[in-house]
């Protein structure tokens, strides 16, 4: 299971990320969305000329903040575990659009975000996907479930009281994107093929037989920030790590 580590600002003790990161090889940094706004005037600090590029196509407000935000927590996380400054980290995107860290062939990392949160997946040891969701956004009801769940999760899902329906459902949804983020096929894996079932401890598992077949062993967790965000992760170790 990845740790997780709140962090809402930068100036923050980075002592648990660090700790996590030595012990693990992989660690989830999340925090609200508030304390990683970064000026325009840090902008070319902070970015590459590529990124900055990118930034500035961004028209939409809200999506450009949120954008910068989201590079700050990564670049300041990266920072934070290798030793270097924020500045130095540059974010990549492989052919397909996986996320990657340019020159730094043996990282894996995730980004995602949603309204007051961000988060990011940091990895040494394999691959890594995470995905975010509100907590009130409602999924319960809307017919997403019979286009997104095999038939073993309908079957669980109609056993639950109505009012645990959408917080399972909120689970599965950020697990498979997490899932799909970490085997490099951004939305491309079909939901409703993947599926997940909990353990006693209630830590998610991978249906038997569930697709892609053939591929090795993930770890997933999920954790609720402050009750009010759903974040999910899925791993895959490929390599060892001390600690």
């Amino acid at each position: 299971m990845i740790p997780d580590v709140r962090m809402d600002r930068p100036d923050g003790s980075w002592g648990l990320v660090r700790e996590a990161w030595g012990r693990v090889g992989a660690v989830l940094v999340h925090g609200g969305e508030e304390g990683w706004e970064t000026s325009e005037a840090a902008v070319d600090g902070l970015l590459s000329p590529r990124e900055g590029e990118r930034y500035r196509g961004i028209r939409h407000a809200v999506a450009r903040r949120r954008h910068l935000a989201s590079r700050a927590l990564l670049k300041h996380t990266v920072g934070a575990v290798l030793g270097v400054r924020p500045g130095e980290v540059e974010l990549g995107r492989e052919p397909g659009g996986r996320p990657l860290l340019c020159g730094r062939p043996g990282l894996s990392v995730s980004l995602t975000h949603t309204r007051g949160l961000l988060a990011v997946a940091l990895s040494r040891v394999g691959p890594v996907g995470a995905d975010a969701e509100r907590a009130a956004r409602g999924l319960a009801g809307t017919g997403l479930e019979h286009r997104m769940c095999t038939p073993a999760e309908r079957a669980a899902l109609a056993e639950l009281p109505a009012g645990r329906r959408n917080a399972r459902l909120l689970e599965l949804w950020t697990l498979k994107e997490a899932y799909s983020k970490g085997l490099g096929l951004g939305m491309r894996l079909p939901f409703s093929t993947a599926g997940f079932v909990l353990e006693a401890d209630g830590a998610p598992r991978r249906e038997p037989g569930g697709a892609p077949r053939g591929e090795p062993s993930w770890e997933f967790a999920t954790v609720r920030p402050a009750g009010l965000h759903v974040v999910s992760t899925a791993l895959r170790r490929t390599a060892g790590c001390t600690g």
